[in-house]
C-alpha cells in the first residue's frame, strides 16, 4: 500500500518577468524537495516564429555567449521547501530555435515570460 508521500505531486508556478541576473525564489509547499523541472516560455509579443500565446519548453542549463562573459540559462537549486533560481547574466536570458527558421536566437526578456513545471 502506497502513502500520500510515494504520490507524485505536480505544480506550475509563474508568471515569472525575465530579468538578466535576476533571482526568483518559489516557496512550493510540495511536501518535499522537487526532484524534474521544465522551463516554460510564453511569449508576449511575437519574436523569432512565435505567435503571442504561444510556448516553448527550454531546455535546463547555462550556455556560453560566443566566448563572452555573459551567460544565458537559468540555475534551478531545490530545496524542501523552496525552488531557487538565477536567470543568466546575458541581456538575453534565454536562446532557442527560431521557429521558422531553424537558427539560434536570443530572446528579447520583455517579450517572454516564465513558467516552472515541477514534479515530485
Amino acid at each position: 500500500m502506497s502513502s500520500m508521500s510515494d504520490r507524485r505531486v505536480e505544480k506550475t508556478f509563474g508568471p515569472y518577468a525575465i530579468v538578466s541576473a535576476g533571482q526568483v525564489v518559489i516557496t512550493h509547499g510540495m511536501g518535499g524537495a522537487p526532484k524534474n523541472f521544465e522551463i516554460v516560455l510564453k511569449c508576449l509579443t511575437a519574436e523569432a516564429g512565435y505567435a503571442v500565446g504561444e510556448t516553448a519548453v527550454y531546455a535546463l542549463g547555462m550556455r556560453d555567449q560566443s566566448g563572452s562573459t555573459a551567460y544565458r540559462g537559468v540555475s534551478v537549486v531545490p530545496t524542501a521547501t523552496t525552488i531557487t533560481m538565477r536567470y543568466g547574466s546575458s541581456a538575453t536570458v534565454f536562446d532557442i530555435i527560431d521557429a521558422t527558421t531553424g537558427d539560434g536566437v536570443g530572446l528579447a526578456n520583455a517579450n517572454w515570460e516564465m513558467y516552472v513545471r515541477a514534479t515530485r
